[in-house]
């Protein structure tokens, strides 16, 4: 009967567990059936024992039931005074005991009280009053030992509740935690997983986090359900509760410190592919407006060209930020190979590659459109060169045609027909290429750069025109003057001759072959013959003295000293001559006379 009875709180704690588990219809047969055998057998043992209960007191007599009766309660007193003990195994030992006991000994009291009554009603007792107030303080008296045994019962049954909600939170969390540790898949180097992968292993690992964000209120309560323990646990107890508490603290605070390692190993690695992803993607928005920036035509304008080569500036600076995301992008993708698989890696190295191939193209064509935009800028500085060009071109070629140098004025006509109209022929070639430029330069500027070129154009056109007229009066003035030098070398020899002649005959002595009148008269006439020739040539030699005087102060034919010179030689000669050829005619004149 002690033994059956001792089993009840096992019963109690399987039906608790029963209504807290999801059992099937089998298990929750095998429940019933349980409860039904145990209440049965309980129902025959406990009345099988009455039976034997009775059937022993029968035999007893009435001071032996109270003999049997007061050492129950001395050691019914002594038990409730022990100590409740503080560990698990010895509360149930003491809930056990303290119940059996107590169902097996009641009915000695109530054997006790109806042999006192009988005794009472038989008038066996002397003094009624005080036997009946004994009996009356026997009954009170187990009265309050029920009542301290019940709060007793009470403290036992609450600490073992403690104690067994206790383990049942402790056995599930760390139940928990194992098996949060088992599932937990963690990301090793070296040992590469596809992004898909990747993705999922970080769902789940939120989702675990999730999980143990839920169940921190069942370790908060488990920690806090342990130390209340602490607080009536026993020495042995309390090292095993506090040895009990620190490995639960510790796993629940590695499972934590896990957790958050693997959250953030994964949520890193895949921060770092989306950077990837949308550091391509960002570079390929500025390849796109890079594109519909350098698609736009070339303008013509002159200021519309320097804001575009501004422009084409801007952007090449630009390109140094590009070199600097798509380094950053091939770090990323390298940080990434010891957790990526290939495959995906693949996927991502072939966009990068792509995205560098078409980042090259956009800058081959940046640089194209700056040479273009260079070359139409320079088109004004081009303008200027030329326009310099053509007009020192002009200024050399006018003091060229000005001057004869050390040539003959022959070679300087020759030079005027021949080589400096072929220089000519081809400086209007690039007078045309100028004419061209300038025009279309004229369209394509503001108004003030039009005006100042249309300027410098109708400033070249009016010296191109004045070269012209200056070749073509050179080379009449230069005719000219051959003219006169060859009509000088044709009187200078015409003269010289004369001039010869007159001088041998005035130089001759006058003789007379008879000295009469006739004689005289004759020489006379030959002397008045040659006064008229003096006289008739002396038109001629002004001519030639004339014509010498202007030839010495004209360029063309005084282009060198020796020539200078000789004409002034000639000069002198022929008036030296003139003169004593005058003053012998005058002086031969006057012998005659006298």
């Amino acid at each position: 009967m002690l033994k059956f009875s001792s089993m009840a709180p096992d019963l109690e704690r399987l039906n608790e567990l029963g209504y807290r588990l999801p059992l099937n219809d089998s298990e929750i047969k095998r429940m019933q059936n349980l409860n039904r055998s145990w209440s049965t057998t309980s129902a025959q043992t406990t009345e099988r024992f009455s039976k034997l209960q009775a059937l022993l007191l029968q035999q007893q007599t009435f001071l032996e039931k109270c003999e049997t009766w007061m050492e129950f309660l001395v050691q019914t007193e002594e038990k409730l005074a022990v100590e409740i003990s503080g560990n698990f195994q010895s509360l149930m030992e003491q809930q056990r005991a303290h119940e059996a006991e107590m169902f097996s000994r009641q009915q000695i009291l109530h054997s006790i009280i109806s042999d006192g009554q009988r005794m009472l009603e038989q008038g066996q007792v002397d003094d009624r009053d005080e036997f009946k107030l004994k009996l009356a303080l026997l009954s009170n008296q187990w009265q309050g030992v029920v009542r301290r045994a019940q709060q007793r019962r009470g403290i036992i049954d609450s600490l073992l509740r403690q104690w067994q909600r206790y383990r049942e939170m402790v056995e599930k969390l760390r139940k928990w935690l194992v098996e949060a540790s088992h599932q937990a898949e963690t990301l090793q180097a070296g040992a590469p997983v596809p992004l898909q992968q990747a993705r999922a292993m970080l769902d789940a690992v939120q989702l675990r986090e999730k999980v143990l964000l839920r169940q921190q209120g069942s370790y908060i309560l488990t920690v806090e359900a342990g130390r209340q323990l602490l607080l009536s646990a026993d020495t042995r107890a309390e090292a095993a509760l506090q040895e009990e508490l620190l490995d639960i603290q510790e796993r629940w605070r590695h499972a934590n410190i896990r957790l958050e390692e693997q959250k953030k190993e994964l949520a890193v690695l895949l921060r770092d592919w989306e950077r990837c992803e949308k550091g391509i993607g960002g570079s390929l928005e500025k390849l796109r407006a890079f594109k519909r920036q350098l698609s736009q035509p070339l303008p013509d304008r002159h200021e519309e060209l320097q804001s575009e080569q501004m422009r084409c500036k801007d952007l090449e600076s630009m390109f140094d930020g590009w070199k600097e995301d798509l380094t950053h992008l091939t770090v990323l993708r390298e940080s990434l190979s010891s957790y990526i698989s290939p495959e995906d890696l693949r996927v991502l190295q072939e966009r990068i590659e792509l995205l560098h191939r078409q980042w090259e193209e956009i800058c081959h064509q940046l640089c194209l459109r700056i040479q273009q935009v260079s070359e139409k800028l320079n088109e004004w500085a081009i303008f200027n060169d030329k326009y310099k060009e053509l007009c020192e071109w002009l200024t050399q070629m006018e003091s060229k045609v000005s001057q004869n140098g050390d040539i003959s004025i022959e070679e300087m006509i020759e030079k005027l027909r021949k080589d400096y109209q072929e220089e000519v022929a081809v400086a209007q070639e690039n007078k045309y290429e100028l004419q061209q430029l300038g025009e279309r330069l004229a369209r394509a500027s503001h108004e003030s750069k039009a005006s100042d070129i249309e300027h410098k154009l109708s400033k070249v056109n009016e010296r191109w025109q004045h070269l012209l007229d200056l070749i073509g009066a050179r080379v009449k003035k230069l005719r000219e003057t051959l003219v006169a030098v060859q009509q000088l070398d044709k009187n200078m020899n015409s003269l010289r001759s004369w001039l010869a002649h007159i001088e041998t005959e005035l130089s001759r002595p006058i003789a007379y072959d008879t000295c009469d009148y006739q004689e005289i008269q004759r020489k006379l006439d030959l002397q008045q013959e040659l006064q008229r020739d003096i006289e008739k040539h002396s038109t001629g030699v002004a001519s030639v003295l004339n014509l010498c005087e202007v030839l010495l102060h004209d360029c063309d034919a005084c282009a060198t000293d020796a020539e200078c010179d000789s004409i002034q030689q000639a000069t002198r000669s022929l008036d030296r001559r003139w003169r004593s050829i005058c003053a012998m005619s005058m002086e031969r004149r006057l012998k005659y006379d006298l």
